[in-house]
C-alpha cells in the first residue's frame, strides 16, 4: 500500500472507531514511517547512553537487498508476513492476507496497551496488517516463487484515457530508473525475485484489479485491490475498536459504525486518480462529515526524521524516552523479535 493508505486511510478508521486525534495520528504516522525509516547506526549521547537504529523498509531493488539479512530482517517482519500455506518453506512464506499469523500478531500487540509505546508499536503492526491484503501471493526473499511470466498481466478496470496514460508513465520510468540502471547483473539478478517487484506497484494501488501467472507453477493469481483494502479497512477498525476499551484515555467516546461509512471507504479506495489526489478525496471527506465524528481535515503526514535528526546529542539520553521516534525504535525491536523468534516458530517456520 501507499500513502493514501498506511496513513490518511488508517487515520480515518482509528478515528471512526472512537480513537481520539492524538492517538489516530501517532498509529498512522508510526503505520506510513515503516516505509520512510530507513536509519541504520546509532546515536551517541553525552551521559553515554545510545540509541541503535535499524531500518524498517529499503527499496526492493536497492544493493541493500542482496543481503540476505536484510531480506529476512526487514522485508518479511515488516513488509511481507509469511502465510504457512503450501508444502514448501518457501511456499509457506508467500504472504496471505489476514492470515491466521496475523490475527496473532494483531493479538500480541494487544498485550503491550499498558506500554509507553503501545500507539507506535500499533501502527507498525497495523502497517504489516495492510501489506497483507496488498502483498498476498508474495515473499520478502528472493525466490523464484515471486516470479512472473513476463506480459501475463492484466487489468480489469475500466480505466479513462488520462489514468491510463498515467499508470502506463510510472511503470516506464519503474523499468527506466530500477531495471535497465542495474548497476550489476547480481543486483538485477537477486533482486527481480524479491517481493513483488516483477509487478512493480500495481499490488499498492487501491483501484487496480489485475491478474498475473506465475513463472514457477503457470497458476493465474487474481487480486482485487479495492476489495482487498475495503477488507483492511474493515478489519482494523475492529482492531481499533478493541482498543479503546482495552484503554479509555485513548478513546474519544465518539465512534460510528463501520457500515455507515463503508460507501464513503469503497468510493475512496475505488478512485482512480494519482496519489496526491487520492490523498486529498480522504482528507475531504474526513472534513464533509463523511467518516468520523467531530469532522475536520486530517492533518498531513509528517514522518518522525525530523525527530530523529533533532535528537540532542548533548543531552541525557533519558529526554530520548519521551519521543515518538524512541517508541517507534521500541516497538520495531519488539515486533522484529516477536515475529521471528516466537510467530512463525510457532508455525514451524525458521527463517532468520
Amino acid at each position: 500500500m501507499q500513502l493514501d493508505m498506511h496513513y490518511y486511510a488508517t487515520f480515518a478508521m482509528a478515528r471512526a472507531a472512537g480513537l481520539n486525534w492524538s492517538t489516530a495520528r501517532i498509529i498512522a504516522t508510526a503505520s506510513q514511517f515503516v516505509d520512510d525509516n530507513v536509519h541504520t547506526g546509532h546515536v551517541q549521547f553525552a551521559d553515554k547512553g545510545r540509541l541503535d537504529t535499524e531500518a524498517t523498509s529499503h527499496h526492493p531493488l536497492t544493493k541493500e537487498n542482496l543481503k540476505p539479512e536484510d531480506q529476512r530482517q526487514v522485508w518479511i517482519p515488516f513488509h511481507f508476513l509469511p502465510g504457512q500455506s503450501g508444502q514448501t518453506l518457501e511456499r509457506k512464506m508467500l504472504c496471505q492476507k489476514n492470515s491466521p499469523l496475523a490475527n496473532d500478531m494483531i493479538a500480541h500487540v494487544l498485550t503491550f496497551h499498558k506500554t509507553d509505546y503501545f500507539r507506535e508499536y500499533l501502527g507498525i503492526v497495523s502497517h504489516v496488517f495492510a501489506d497483507t491484503f496488498a502483498h498476498w501471493g508474495f515473499s520478502g526473499i528472493s525466490s523464484d516463487e515471486n516470479k512472473v511470466i513476463p506480459d501475463s498481466v492484466r487489468f480489469y478496470n475500466e480505466l479513462d484515457s488520462k489514468m491510463e496514460r498515467y499508470v502506463a508513465r510510472k511503470r516506464e520510468s519503474f523499468m527506466k530508473r530500477h531495471w535497465n540502471k542495474a548497476k550489476t547483473k547480481a543486483i538485477q539478478g537477486v533482486s527481480h525475485g524479491l517481493g513483488h517487484g516483477a509487478v512493480m506497484t500495481y499490488p499498492d494501488r487501491p483501484y487496480m484489479i489485475w491478474s498475473y501467472q506465475e513463472k514457477k507453477t503457470g497458476r493465474y493469481h487474481r487480486h482485487n485491490n479495492p476489495e482487498n483494502f475495503v477488507d483492511y479497512c474493515r478489519q482494523i477498525f475492529k482492531v481499533y475498536q478493541k482498543v479503546g476499551r482495552l484503554r479509555p484515555d485513548l478513546s474519544a467516546n465518539d465512534g460510528v459504525k463501520f457500515s455507515d461509512i463503508k460507501s464513503t471507504v469503497e468510493a475512496n479506495i475505488k478512485y482512480e486518480a494519482k496519489k496526491e489526489d487520492r490523498i486529498e478525496r480522504w482528507r475531504q471527506t474526513a472534513k464533509d462529515n463523511l467518516l468520523f465524528a467531530n469532522p475536520k481535515l486530517i492533518v498531513e503526514y509528517k514522518d518522525w526524521n525530523h525527530q530523529y535528526k533533532a535528537l540532542d546529542k548533548s543531552k541525557p539520553s533519558r529526554l530520548a524516552l519521551q519521543k515518538s521516534v524512541y517508541k517507534f525504535y521500541q516497538g520495531a525491536a519488539q515486533h522484529r523479535i516477536f515475529v521471528l523468534r516466537s510467530l512463525l516458530p510457532k508455525y514451524k517456520m525458521i527463517v532468520a
